[in-house]
Formats: structure tokens, sequence, C-alpha cells
């Protein structure tokens, strides 16, 4: 897997991509990427290397880390943040990192790009995306 991570934030230039576990009923492993101010999920990389679009979709304007726990498993974090579908209504999304290291990082990235909303024109633009089209 991170050989897989490596490749998807390379082509598709993100700033954090890797294995993300989600809480709904239960706990669910996607790869997951953050780019464009976004924290998009697939069901795996290689779904994510060949052009699949997401299955979901968590706009990270205006998104906030309530809480970064280090669990008995793994290092969980609570997100507020709305679906990109519905950004009126903010949700409670429960992450699981594979790491602690992970689970830092993805934080910083969050608290960046949210950082960054409002602000679409200062937002770094990444070069692996300035030449190419996106599929998504």
């Amino acid at each position: 897997w991170r050989r897989a991570r490596r490749a998807c934030r390379a082509r598709l230039g993100a700033t954090w991509a890797g294995p993300l576990w989600r809480r709904s009923t239960a706990w669910r492993r996607h790869f997951a990427c953050v780019r464009r101010g976004e924290l998009q999920f697939w069901y795996s990389a290689s779904h994510a290397l060949a052009g699949v679009s997401p299955v979901l979709v968590v706009s990270l304007d205006n998104a906030r880390v309530v809480d970064a726990l280090a669990g008995d498993d793994l290092p969980v974090l609570t997100l507020h943040a709305p679906l990109k579908s519905a950004p009126a209504e903010h949700r409670e999304w429960r992450l699981a990192a594979a790491h602690c290291r992970d689970a830092d990082a993805l934080r910083r990235c969050v608290c960046r790009e949210a950082s960054f909303a409002g602000d679409s024109d200062d937002r770094p633009v990444s070069p692996a995306l300035s030449g190419t089209s996106s599929t998504f």
C-alpha cells in the first residue's frame, strides 16, 4: 500500500493520500486523498489510479478537526465538514488512519485546506495537475 500511496499522491497531485477507515454504521476501509480542498474516498488505490470517480467527496472548506485520539488500534480523527453535494449541512466524520504519523499529516492537511477557504486564488496549484485535465 505504500507504493500505491506514493503513486496516487504523485499522479493525482494530492497533498495527502493513504488508507483511511471511515465510521458509518461500521468501520469501512477506503483509499483517500486530500486535493483541491476536498477529501476524496475510493474503495481502493487502484480505482483512484484508474480514474474511477470517488465514492464520497467531503469539502474541506470551513472544515475543522474536533478531536484527535490515539485509539487502541488506530488513531482516530473527528472532523466536522460538509459533503461536497450538500455544502450547507456539516456532518461529523470519524476517520481512522493507519498510523499516528498518517493521522498527524492528515490533520495538518485538513487544517491547511480549511485555512484556504474563500481564498481560492491563494491555493497552491499542484505541478502534477497544472498541465493536465482532471477526470473528476
